[in-house]
């Protein structure tokens, strides 16, 4: 598996499937790849709604046709719903396993908000994302 920082908490997971985690694209300062630079990405994960975490993720899950997993919550918002992708809403503590080759949990974070960490495993590798934590 692959692992690229793209800048602040995005992350890019490139193996039989390629995820983006946190995708703070456009007006994020320090990113290095902007949505149109992107390549083919199969599932967004969004560790919370916070704009530094989540603000292209509609956008990208869009382009792309990919699901966007994150906290239920989430996927209940008038911006998510009303883009019609399909989403994935889940609980803290919660994997999700419905994507062959994939097992997508969401972990506790402290943080403002609804936050959770997450892990993925793929390929028989384990990444964990913090997301937003003390």
């Amino acid at each position: 598996m692959k692992i690229t920082w793209i800048g602040h908490a995005v992350v890019l997971l490139q193996g039989s499937k390629t995820i983006i985690i946190d995708p703070f694209l456009t007006e994020n300062p320090s990113a290095s790849m902007k949505v149109d630079d992107l390549p083919h990405i199969d599932v967004v994960i969004a560790t919370h709604d916070h704009f530094d975490h989540f603000s292209d993720a509609v956008v990208v899950a869009k382009k792309f046709n990919a699901p966007l997993i994150t906290v239920f919550d989430t996927t209940q918002t008038p911006a998510v719903v009303e883009s019609g992708i399909a989403t994935v809403g889940m609980n803290i503590g919660g994997t999700y396993r419905g994507i062959e080759g994939l097992e997508i949990s969401l972990t506790p974070a402290v943080h403002t908000g609804n936050p959770t960490g997450v892990v993925v495993k793929m390929d028989g590798k384990t990444v964990y994302h913090a997301g937003d934590t003390a």
